[in-house]
């Protein structure tokens, strides 16, 4: 019966140690693949609520400087006409 080889036998083995190492790398890599995709569809879901949400606060503001703008003028137009009547 012939004797192994030490060195084959320790040949073969790192080689299965590398092809189950390449196979834990590839599935570890998939994963991070897959939370990957999935962290970036997030983003672009937030992408598009923030800017949603930064239309609805310009518009708000365009609503609060309109209403402003009407209220000085109103009060302004109001002290014109105590002016007026007390220079009377």
């Amino acid at each position: 019966m012939p004797l192994a080889c030490p060195s084959r036998t320790i040949h073969h083995s790192h080689d299965a140690i590398m092809r189950n190492w390449k196979s834990i790398m590839e599935k570890v890599n998939s994963k991070l693949q897959m939370e990957n995709i999935h962290i970036m569809q997030e983003n672009e879901r937030l992408r598009k609520t923030a800017e949603l949400l930064d239309q609805e606060n310009q518009a708000l503001l365009t609503q609060l400087k309109q209403r402003l703008a009407v209220a000085g003028n109103s009060s302004s137009s109001a002290s014109n006409s105590k002016s007026k009547r007390s220079k009377k």
